[in-house]
C-alpha cells in the first residue's frame, strides 16, 4: 500500500478511536475535514480486509437519505498485529 493510503488509513482509525463509537463514512468524512468521501470509502475497504474495522451492525442515513454502514474499529490486543505491520502501523 502506498504511503498516502497509509496515512489516510492511520487517520481513519484515530478519529474512530477517538470518536469512541461507531462511525458512517460520512461522519469520518467530517471529523476528517480535508478527507473527501471517496478517499475515506476506499481506505475503509482497504482497513476491513486488513481486519482493523468491521461493520458495526448498525446504519446511518447519510444526508441523501441513503442507509450507509457503521464501521467499528477490531479491538486489538497490545501488541501491532500482522494486518497492521503489513499496513505500516507496527
Amino acid at each position: 500500500m502506498e504511503a498516502d493510503a497509509s496515512a489516510i488509513c492511520s487517520r481513519i482509525i484515530g478519529i474512530m478511536k477517538r470518536a469512541g463509537q461507531p462511525m458512517a463514512v460520512e461522519q469520518v468524512m467530517v471529523y476528517a475535514g480535508d478527507l473527501k468521501k471517496d478517499q475515506i470509502w476506499r481506505r475503509m475497504s482497504d482497513l476491513k480486509n486488513n481486519g482493523l474495522v468491521e461493520p458495526s451492525g448498525t446504519k446511518h442515513k447519510n444526508r441523501n437519505g441513503r442507509s450507509a454502514i457503521r464501521w467499528q474499529v477490531v479491538a486489538q490486543e497490545s501488541k501491532p498485529d500482522e494486518a497492521q505491520q503489513s499496513m505500516g502501523f507496527g
